[in-house]
């Protein structure tokens, strides 16, 4: 006896128990857990460093903010579905995060143009156009205005503690920046992978059920038209000017077959002396 599928369904990995199932969770959805998944290993990685290193706490704080809010988009998301409404936030929330530690983080020098860099990447793939290339503008035109500030107003830039510091930071902000983007190319990929095997079983399944069907039209077989038929002997004539009985024609051009008995009136005409009458 064979278990039914539905009684032992397949296991999900654990990367699929975080992202999300794609039997339940739609592509986008599961790229926008992803993204906050990212996000809070980011901010809670920065927020560490930070801590250890012993920046501001301000530092600390925007990491953590960072870290906690991409939590609540992500619970938000994976159980609620609620991606759909939440992907210009989340844009709008880390340009605002980004733009004030461009401030306090040495500007050019530090770590956020590496985050910048993420933010572009996950505005492209979580908004659908025109909005993303909206948003892409908006973000250049931000960091236009970021660096046109740290010319024009250099005071306003918060250094590092020291360059040790700002090189530590960058260090890492730069093997965070390659994780993600690493981990988005890899789901784009893996996606796309998927698509085109699905569609290269649904190419083969359509030859293979248009074959099917012509072998079975090519196995049916229909009368139709005018049959000539002789006035006497009710042969019927072919397509090749042949004659043949009615039995032969319709068995050969049909499906039909032919079992022969005889009605009353003919019983009563060729065996009158057995038909009871």
């Amino acid at each position: 006896m064979t278990d039914s599928p539905d009684l032992h369904p397949k296991k999900l990995s654990i990367m699929e128990k975080l992202v999300g199932d794609e039997k339940t969770h739609s592509l986008e959805n599961r790229v926008f857990n992803l993204i906050s998944l990212l996000v809070i290993f980011i901010g809670t990685s920065t927020a560490v460093l930070n801590f250890f290193l012993g920046n501001p706490v301000r530092e600390i704080m925007l990491s953590a903010i960072s870290a906690i809010a991409a939590l609540v988009f992500y619970v938000a998301s994976i159980r609620y579905y609620y991606d759909r409404y939440l992907r210009t936030p989340i844009v709008v929330f880390f340009l605002i995060i980004l733009s004030v530690a461009w401030l306090t983080n040495q500007g050019l020098q530090g770590n956020t143009p590496l985050f910048f860099i993420i933010l572009f990447t996950a505005s492209t793939i979580l908004l659908r156009f025109p909005y993303n290339a909206l948003w892409l503008s908006l973000s250049f035109i931000v960091v236009l205005l970021l660096l046109t500030t740290e010319w024009a107003k250099p005071e306003l830039i918060l250094p590092y503690l020291s360059e040790s510091h700002r090189q530590i930071d960058v260090s890492v902000s730069i093997i965070l920046s390659l994780i993600f983007n690493a981990a988005m190319v890899h789901l784009v990929v893996k996606e796309y992978q998927k698509e085109r095997l699905r569609s290269e079983k649904l190419y083969q399944q359509t030859l293979h059920d248009k074959e099917t069907l012509q072998q079975a039209l090519a196995n049916i077989k229909v009368l139709e038209g005018i049959l000539p038929v002789c006035s006497f002997c009710k042969k019927i004539r072919d397509e090749n000017n042949e004659w043949h009985a009615v039995e032969d024609y319709i068995s050969s051009h049909s499906k039909a077959a032919f079992s022969h008995s005889y009605c009353p009136e003919c019983a009563q005409k060729h065996f009158p002396d057995y038909y009871d009458k």
